[in-house]
């Protein structure tokens, strides 16, 4: 019954059916304690309620424990597996997080049958290992999704396809830095400023519960400041000036739109 509620709150986003999922998972853990098979099944799905409802720190309570029983490569063990990735990352355990998503990524690429779900997994790998300040690692990882996500094929042409064409090259250009290669992190750059500039962008970037202009002012801010630290480590001052004018230009405006008085 728990697992059939937790299908149906996620098709709806239906609070109570999470409520009621949870209860009944927790009745069925508490009866199953010297089943390993039963236990791991239960702790995944109650990680997984969590984590989808935002509760972290309650996710990795059921998460944790289930990290310590075998994993198959299987879907489901995936699905647990990132899960408990993005809890970690969500409560500030960077390091953890890579572990976890590395790991996930593993059993991906050993599982012909889990070929589908790459994209999923090096995303969520290549993140992780950026949070955790694995820059070379994130870099390799990025340069394998990347062109997963290319300009011709199928789906090309959607929003979700067209915003993670800017936004993966934007956390590639912030790895291409942080692995001391900031020339790389120019080229993407070049390709992110091109898109911002392309107004059809504007439709694809948004934000829930944020201007569109208060979200295009923060992708230029992104790109301004990665720019700025690029072209610093290459020695070129007159072009990292011009980056740091250009952000101060793009503070200026929000500041010029705040409808208040400054104190």
């Amino acid at each position: 019954v728990g697992e059939i509620l937790q299908q149906r709150f996620l098709r709806t986003g239906d609070l109570q059916l999470a409520e009621r999922a949870n209860v009944h998972d927790l009745v069925a853990l508490d009866q199953v304690k010297k089943n390993a098979r039963y236990r791991a099944m239960l702790l995944g799905n109650l990680g997984m309620l969590h984590e989808r409802v935002g509760n972290y720190r309650i996710a990795l309570s059921y998460l944790e424990p289930r990290d310590a029983l075998p994993w198959h490569d299987d879907e489901t063990s995936l699905g647990v597996r990132l899960a408990y990735a993005r809890s970690l990352f969500h409560v500030g355990r960077d390091a953890d997080a890579a572990r976890v998503a590395d790991a996930a990524l593993a059993s991906v690429d050993r599982t012909p049958a889990l070929s589908a779900y790459a994209p999923l997994a090096l995303d969520r790998a290549a993140l992780d290992n950026l949070s955790a300040a694995r820059y070379d690692r994130a870099l390799a990882l990025y340069d394998r999704l990347v062109p997963s996500v290319a300009e011709a094929g199928p789906g090309a042409k959607t929003k979700q396809a067209q915003r993670n064409r800017i936004v993966l090259r934007f956390a590639r250009a912030a790895a291409a830095l942080g692995a001391e290669k900031p020339a790389r992190t120019l080229d993407d750059l070049a390709y992110v400023e091109r898109a911002l500039a392309d107004p059809s962008s504007r439709d694809v970037l948004a934000w829930p519960h944020a201007s569109i202009d208060h979200v295009m002012s923060s992708y230029r801010l992104i790109a301004s400041g990665l720019r700025a630290h690029a072209q610093g480590a290459l020695g070129d001052r007159r072009a990292e000036d011009a980056a740091l004018r250009a952000r101060r230009g793009i503070y200026a405006e929000r500041f010029a739109r705040v409808p208040r008085r400054e104190y």
